[in-house]
């Protein structure tokens, strides 16, 4: 079987075509290098030097050996190159599966801040709702998940509390509580609650809903974040949102903080148990910088 280090020596020798030169910059003792050098023609049955007392030469075997040989330890190069650069999760693939309210907020900001530290890293992202994206784990056809909680889940994952923030009331810029410093739902009388379908996340759809209810105006089902917002700013009812969000709020609404005790939030990373993948701790490093950048640091 050829050596690694029969190859290599071969190479050297072919640049420099004298013995003693070569074994000079190999660190080896020529007698080493013509052994070497004969092992490796005697286990490819040609030669490939032509030796003389004068000079040293290349056969075509070893001409083409030469080209052969240099191309394969290139790739031999970028295989452990690669090897060392997926450990420290710098190459590789992270499928992500975020609910509305990351996939707006967070996500392409963390996105952005990783893809410039591992452009090498290919990202997939699909928006879901949460019992969609935690069927999507357990299925294994994502990596990571982030959601907000309350969490619906029948198996142990593993999760990480990235942000956890107080909802803001979503209003309309002319709305009569657009000046006021926070809001309760029963001063909202008789104005709808506007919210996600229940399926996104059922849990947080009842608990909000509860929450709101004591503005009497009832429920109302949006389809998604673009709809809702446009929804509040024409008046025809009142939202809540994670404060993270803000960037993307359109400028004819207004967020208003809740009166205590209030409502909060968590956005939460979520994986399979067992999972320990360098990708994705990575871009959960990232994430977390970019979130004590939206939290002030704290």
């Amino acid at each position: 079987m050829i050596r690694l280090q029969q190859l290599a020596s071969f190479l050297v020798l072919a640049e420099e075509l004298h013995f003693g030169h070569a074994a000079q910059r190999l660190h080896f003792t020529q007698p080493t290098l013509s052994e070497q050098i004969r092992g490796l023609e005697h286990e490819l049955g040609v030669e490939l030097l032509e030796r003389s007392s004068r000079k040293v030469a290349l056969t075509q075997a070893g001409k083409t050996l030469v080209t052969e040989g240099r191309r394969a330890m290139a790739q031999l190069d970028h295989a452990l190159d690669a090897t060392v650069r997926a450990a420290r999760g710098e190459l590789g693939r992270l499928s992500i599966v975020g609910t509305s309210s990351a996939v707006v907020g967070v996500l392409p900001q963390a996105i952005r801040a990783f893809r410039e530290r591992y452009p090498d890293v290919v990202i997939d992202l699909v928006e879901s709702g949460i019992v969609g994206a935690i069927d999507a784990l357990l299925g294994d056809r994502a990596d990571l998940a982030l959601v907000r909680t309350p969490i619906p889940t029948r198996a142990e994952l593993e999760t990480l509390v990235l942000l956890e923030e107080r909802w803001v009331a979503v209003l309309p810029n002319d709305h009569r509580m657009a000046d006021a410093d926070a809001v309760a739902p029963e001063e909202l009388t008789g104005e709808p609650f506007l919210f996600f379908e229940r399926f996104n996340n059922p849990l947080m759809y009842d608990e909000l809903v509860t929450y709101c209810a004591p503005s009497g105006g009832g429920t109302r089902d949006v389809a998604n974040f673009s709809t809702l917002q446009a929804l509040v700013a024409s008046g025809l009812g009142f939202s809540l949102q994670p404060p993270s969000i803000a960037p993307m709020t359109r400028r004819d609404v207004v967020l208003k903080p809740l009166r205590d005790p209030g409502i909060t939030s968590r956005l939460v990373a979520v994986w399979r148990p067992g999972d320990s993948s360098t990708v994705r701790g990575a871009f959960l490093d990232t994430t977390r910088e970019i979130v004590a950048n939206l939290s002030g640091g704290t």
